[in-house]
Formats: C-alpha cells, sequence, structure tokens
C-alpha cells in the first residue's frame, strides 16, 4: 500500500471528522420532533454536521491529489473519482455523494433546512463517515 506523502494533513482531518461525529452522536438521543423545534439544538447539529461534511470533501480532495488522480469538478464529483479508483466502493462514495449535497443545503439553503431530515443524518447516515474516516486512516 501507497503511504500518503502528507500524512499530517490527512490526519488532521481525519481526527477533526472523528471529533464532529462525537459531538453529533448525542443528538441522536433527542426525539426527532423535539430536535427540529429547538433552534439552538438543530443549528448547533447543523453545523457539526456541515463541519463534519467539509471535513470528508477535503479527505476526499487529499486522497485525490495525493494519488494523482483526475481533479473533481464538484464536490460529489470527488467520492465518484474514489469509487472509480476502488479507493471506496460505488456504495459508499453513493452515500457520500449525498453528504456533500446535504452540505450545500447547509452552506446555501440554510433557511430552508429541513431539521428533522438533519435529525434523521445524525440517527442513521454517520457510518458513511465512520466509513470514509476508516479508509483514510488505512492510506497512513
Amino acid at each position: 500500500m501507497r503511504v500518503v506523502v502528507d500524512a499530517q494533513i490527512l490526519r488532521r482531518r481525519i481526527d477533526a471528522l472523528l471529533r464532529y461525529l462525537a459531538l453529533l452522536r448525542p443528538f441522536a438521543a433527542v426525539e426527532r420532533a423535539l430536535f427540529a423545534a429547538d433552534a439552538p439544538q438543530h443549528h448547533l447539529a447543523e453545523r457539526y454536521l456541515h463541519l463534519a461534511a467539509e471535513c470528508a470533501i477535503d479527505i476526499a480532495n487529499h486522497l485525490i491529489s495525493d494519488a494523482g488522480f483526475e481533479a473533481p469538478d464538484t464536490y460529489r464529483a470527488a467520492f465518484e473519482i474514489l469509487a472509480r479508483h476502488g479507493v471506496v466502493s460505488a456504495d459508499l462514495a453513493a452515500r457520500l455523494q449525498r453528504w456533500a449535497g446535504f452540505r450545500n443545503i447547509l452552506v446555501h439553503a440554510y433557511l430552508d433546512v429541513d431539521h428533522g431530515l438533519a435529525h434523521d443524518a445524525i440517527t442513521r447516515d454517520l457510518r458513511d463517515l465512520e466509513e470514509l474516516a476508516a479508509v483514510a486512516a488505512e492510506r497512513l
């Protein structure tokens, strides 16, 4: 297995992603409707979701750059490129592409975020980001 050129950069992104995931887990214990109705709670959680998605995108782009793969033209494309080159499975890439789309909603459509969907992401989809962190950690 090839070792990444700048392991420190990749390690910092992985560590940050894992920290954000740890901060998000307690929100899963909150009932969905209560979470959606509590602005301070869902806004904080959505910021952590945004930062976790940013870490995932940074990790993907680091892996792409390090391997010399073609440059992505969108955040979603970064995960597609990783799948095409066998770094992640096609299934994981598809799930991570949804994270890229969710990141865009959190950043650009923040006035219209469905807070219940944010709760769903916390309760059902954090494992996608954990899987990416594990794949990236294997490359260190």
